[in-house]
């Protein structure tokens, strides 16, 4: 900073009752007096013969500075208070001069003219109340710091305050014309029927945080990322870290817009231009950049609280050593700061510990609640005032199932830029063109999207595709999750007999570059594993008639329940029609369970629990907000599904397989069969016959109805072991009579196999469901007509995909299931959910009141109940 030869002199008014304050004081204040930037002057300087009042009046009057030490003593002393406090605030109405209040001991300096100013310490926090009073001290000397730049800056332009003040005030902070393009760029082009150019405002969607130091502070472990402004009320440093497209420039974006709305100041630039430590020259080009006819002068004497917000902090032009200093020099211009890392931050231990005084949040992946309101945004781009709200509804449920379909769990990393791509393209594609194209386009798209980053030529696209095939079917073949050197060089030289190649070296680096590959501690894997299955699979479909790739499918047939090869499998799909494929995916749902029959859920399979029936609560129709409730089942759904990183894997194969549990392996057999034969359906429908769409259909409401039989079965034959166990659970933890541990065990084993039974009939509905095959699952209704599963399953699947009240067939369905109150309740809830979740007619709810049997419950009387409970 350019400032005046001379160092500026800081007066310190004290009691002398705080003499130790004063002493600990004036040693934090050597490095900035050893800078030459100040000295400082007090009582003590006096010597014999001195005229006491003469010479404190003097050099308060010559100081350019004054701190204040405070504490009951001070305001208690009158010269302390009555003369030297009151003199400077006169002075400060028309001099340059600046105060600098430190609060020493507890006290009532609230009620004084000193609330009207900043406080050396962290919310005026008293010094003896810091653990560590240094840290505190601290605090201090950096205040007293910047009070000091800032009064070198006042002094610079001709030292009248006053104009300044004025100037400061009335100064209007308006974003120039090519930061706000800047921060309306979205930096992907995207197209939309409704909206020539896509901006940043329509489609953002704030993602959630983790907290990093939830295991340590008492506060909450995830937050929608829309709340940090709000955190920078109370907090002043924040680190975010996230993964490479993660989000975290488009986070900054927006971050600077909400600064602005709640009268912050802030500043954005990119740690690759942090390249010198004169924060004073980088300030001074952000401002006159950033902001329409500001400067350096004019944003330093707003009274406005000064945000600065570095992006890709981790890739700072100017080294480790310098790093600190240039956040150390900030600080004396800037309020707060958020600092924004690619996630190889967390992993340098030494730097997080130079952060531990750092709020330290982690971008999270989009789980179903943020990619729900990703894909209503979308789907509102242009007509966001216009558009029906069932219509949006309806369109966001139809694409929310594709893409779910598409990402999976685990499989597709689940970034907003990904799950974008996908929204783009099934909004671009027509409906029945999906089995046409299949998702097998989609993920191809992303990966060329990929190789595309780096430049490579659509010609050389091929030759990529070939390698990756080839070197991820080596990998799967040898049973590895990574190669190493000399593993890599027995796959080129393979490669090398069967193709021509220029140079592995060129290859292997693009797909690192791209991102395709990643490298660590020599060893080379996929860097998603989506690419890895896609991969494997692209190469089993190309040599789908060798011996070897047919013995390979059976073998991922046998073993669908890991999820490697149950995504195998899918994507197997993606890439080939060969009939062999579904032969064996049918062969395995026709051995699943093999000997036990589907669940009917007539009176055979729940009449063992009609005796529980009673004492569970009746259903009744409330009335609920939709939004609230769509929200809500999103929620949900990520809290089952966890919000962690996507990126890693799960279980090793060795882990999955490992385990001597068969029955579990069944469950989880039957559970694939229902996902892989929904994607089949799903992308190939209009492709495959008749018969074998009824065949498909078949084995996936099989397999999951002889998982649901399988589970009655063996809770009705060990009941009272269960009932027992229940019981000693509540008798260990409740002070219930008997009598009432025994009704609470009973409803508590009641709604096991209720909630079972319900949640097997909505991953079938949900997995197989689609518009377009709506005439197969009405005939497996009708060919299956003594099963109440099969008609449950099929109104499960009207009102999630068709959207409109079947009233005939539920009220048909209703008057069947007499004398099965499970099948009836089952009914009612896959109805009532359907209705708080969609904008249902007043006339219809009453419709479904009177056929159904469900009480409508008004509002008011349900907010009487809660408030009787409270």
């Amino acid at each position: 900073m350019k400032r005046d030869l001379n160092p500026l002199k800081l007066f310190i008014s004290y009691s002398h009752k705080d003499d130790r304050f004063l002493t600990e004081f004036k040693t934090h204040l050597a490095t900035l007096k050893r800078k030459g930037l100040l000295y400082d002057w007090c009582d003590k300087e006096l010597v014999v013969g001195d005229d006491l009042d003469v010479e404190i009046k003097n050099n308060l009057a010559d100081a350019d500075l004054v701190a204040f030490i405070i504490s009951a003593d001070f305001l208690s002393s009158w010269s302390c208070y009555e003369v030297e406090l009151m003199s400077v605030l006169d002075r400060m109405a028309h001099s340059d001069i600046r105060i600098i209040p430190i609060v020493v001991r507890s006290c009532k300096w609230k009620d004084t003219p000193l609330r009207n100013y900043l406080v050396a310490t962290k919310n005026g926090t008293p010094i003896d109340k810091y653990d560590s009073q240094d840290e505190a001290w601290v605090e201090v000397a950096d205040a007293v710091e910047k009070a000091a730049a800032k009064y070198l800056v006042v002094k610079s332009n001709g030292g009248d305050n006053n104009l300044s003040n004025s100037f400061s005030n009335k100064k209007q902070f308006n974003l120039s014309a090519e930061f706000q393009s800047f921060l309306s760029d979205t930096e992907v082009s995207f197209q939309h029927r409704f909206k020539e150019t896509i901006v940043l405002d329509d489609i953002y969607v704030y993602p959630d945080l983790k907290n990093r130091k939830q295991e340590y502070d008492d506060i909450e472990k995830t937050l929608s990322s829309s709340r940090l402004v709000d955190l920078l009320q109370s907090r002043e440093k924040i680190l975010i870290i996230g993964s490479e497209q993660s989000g975290k420039t488009s986070l900054c974006k927006v971050l600077i817009k909400s600064c602005l709305d709640k009268g912050f100041l802030p500043l954005f630039c990119n740690g690759r231009d942090i390249k010198t430590t004169d924060v004073e020259k980088i300030i001074g080009k952000l401002v006159s950049t950033q902001y329409s006819g500001a400067d350096f002068n004019s944003y330093l004497f707003s009274e406005r609280k000064k945000i600065l917000i570095v992006d890709d902090f981790d890739k700072l032009a100017v080294n480790s050593r310098h790093r600190n200093q240039f956040l150390i020099n900030a600080s004396k211009f800037i309020d707060k700061t958020i600092l924004v890392a690619n996630d190889d931050f967390k992993y340098d231990e030494q730097k997080m510990l130079e952060f531990a005084d750092y709020d330290q949040y982690e971008i999270l992946p989009f789980g179903y609640l943020r990619r729900g309101e990703l894909i209503e945004k979308w789907n509102s781009v242009g007509q966001t005032e216009i558009i029906d709200i069932t219509d949006l509804h309806n369109q966001s449920d139809n694409i929310a199932h594709h893409v779910d379909a598409i990402i999976r769990r685990n499989i597709l990393p689940r970034k907003p830029i990904y799950v974008l791509t996908i929204i783009q393209f099934l909004d671009t594609t027509k409906t029945s063109d999906y089995s046409l194209t299949s998702y097998g386009h989609c993920y191809q798209s992303l990966i060329q999207t990929m190789l595309k980053k780096i430049n490579i030529k659509i010609s050389e696209f091929d030759l990529y595709s070939n390698y990756l095939s080839e070197f991820s079917y080596f990998i799967f073949r040898e049973k590895l999750e990574a190669i190493d050197e000399n593993q890599l060089q027995n796959f080129q030289a393979e490669y090398s007999t069967k193709y021509l190649i220029k140079s592995h070296e060129l290859v292997v680096e693009g797909l690192l570059s791209s991102g395709i590959l990643r490298m660590e501690g020599g060893a080379i894997y996929f860097g998603h594993r989506y690419v890895f299955y896609f991969y494997v699979s692209k190469y089993l479909s190309d040599h789908i008639e060798t011996i070897e790739c047919r013995k390979t499918i059976e073998q991922i047939s046998a073993k669908l329940h890991t999820e490697k090869n149950a995504n195998i499998l899918i994507f197997l799909v993606h890439h080939t029609k060969d009939q062999g494929v579904i032969d064996e995916l049918l062969l395995q749902a026709s051995v699943v369970f093999d000997g036990v029959k589907e669940a009917s859920l007539g009176i055979n399979d729940t009449g063992y629990l009609l005796e529980y029936i009673a004492s569970i609560s009746k259903l009744v129709i409330e009335q609920r907000d939709v939004e609230e409730q769509r929200r809500k089942r999103l929620k949900t759904r990520d809290d089952e599904d966890g919000l962690e990183d996507a990126e890693c894997d799960d279980a090793s194969e060795a882990e999955e397989e490992g385990a001597d549990q068969e029955e579990l392996a069944e469950v989880n057999r039957s559970v694939r069969i229902v996902e892989v034969v929904g994607q089949i359906l799903r992308n190939r429908h209009g492709s495959l016959t008749k018969t074998q769409l009824i065949d498909l259909c078949m084995a996936a409401y099989s397999s999951g109805l002889k998982f649901l039989n399988y589970f009655l079965t063996t809770t009705r034959e060990d009941q009272e072991h269960i009932l027992t166990f229940i019981q000693e659970i509540f008798k260990k933890n409740t002070e219930l009579s008997d009598d009432e541990v025994t009704k609470e065990a009973r409803k508590i084993f009641l709604m096991l196999c209720y909630s079972t039974s319900y949640s097997v009939i909505k991953k079938i509905a949900n997995s197989v469901g689609s518009n377009d095959l709506m005439p197969i699952f009405k005939e497996l209704s009708k060919n299956n007509s003594d099963s109440p599963a099969f008609k449950l399953i099929w109104i499960a699947i009207h009102l999630e995909f068709n959207k409109k009240l079947p009233k005939i067939m539920i009220e048909d369905a209703y008057n069947e299931f007499d004398g099965n109150p499970i099948s009836q309740r089952l009914l009612q809830e896959i109805v009532i959910q359907h209705l708080y979740l969609n904008n249902i007619e007043y006339t219809d709810r009453q419709w479904i009141s009177s056929k159904l049997n469900l009480p409508m419950v008004s509002q008011l009387l349900i907010q009487g109940k809660k408030e009787r409970k409270n």
